[in-house]
């Protein structure tokens, strides 16, 4: 059973993927801007004043979660400070509001975020997860809008593409790229943490910018291409 839904599941994705690049085209694979000084400060400010959390194996119905063993969940949350993605909900409505041509011109479709993750990462730790060069593996049609609220350089730690040098750039550069795609790794600072909001986008027909959802800490995408469409 749980074979015929695994196969079930992957025709969906692809056969969803192949339409929206029917209608819409394929996004770009990268591609960025910097928010302005004043949302910049409002975002921060909702980050800072969030609960730390841990990360664990809870999921929400609708989603498809990382399985990770408890030494990796024991590594990841010595790593990083987690938040809940629930906190960030209005100021992401707001982020996409504000940004939705910038973010269309790169996604090349409409969207709608389904999950949004926040963390800090610690200095000087171990290469893991993350850290090591990687592809995300989601489900097919899905970006990453990657908010950096830090610097992106190797003082306060960066992400870096696959034979391309680090990424350096100031405080309050947005990221977007196919994540799935594009073998990539983040660096961790070797003196101060690195502070960023991740959205997980999935590229749809009808317009949803302005209605981001949200599961859980360690949840990946949702488990079926139409749940996108739910209110």
């Amino acid at each position: 059973m749980n074979m015929i839904l695994a196969l079930m599941q992957k025709h969906l994705w692809n056969n969803y993927a192949k339409r929206i690049n029917k209608k819409f085209g394929s996004s770009k694979p990268h591609g960025g801007f910097y928010l302005n000084s004043i949302d910049l400060k409002k975002i921060i400010n909702v980050f800072d004043t969030s609960q730390n959390i841990k990360i664990d194996l809870s999921r929400k119905k609708m989603y498809e979660n990382t399985l990770l063993s408890e030494s990796a969940l024991y590594t990841l949350n010595d790593n990083n400070k987690y938040k809940d993605g629930e906190n960030f909900l209005e100021i992401v409505k707001t982020f996409l509001t504000i940004n939705n041509k910038f973010i269309k011109s790169i996604i090349k479709s409409n969207y709608r975020v389904v999950n949004i993750r926040a963390w800090e990462m610690l200095p000087s730790k171990k290469s893991f997860g993350p850290s090591d060069f990687h592809k995300d593996g989601l489900r097919p049609a899905h970006m990453k809008i990657m908010i950096y609220l830090s610097p992106l350089n190797l003082e306060y730690g960066t992400l870096q593409f696959l034979e391309e040098p680090p990424l350096v750039k100031d405080a309050g550069y947005v990221l977007i790229f196919q994540n799935s795609d594009l073998t990539h790794r983040a660096i961790p600072g070797d003196k101060y943490p690195r502070k960023l909001i991740e959205l997980t986008v999935q590229r749809t027909f009808k317009d949803f910018h302005s209605a981001p959802k949200t599961g859980n800490c360690n949840d990946r995408n949702l488990k079926f291409p139409a749940l996108v469409y739910l209110q």
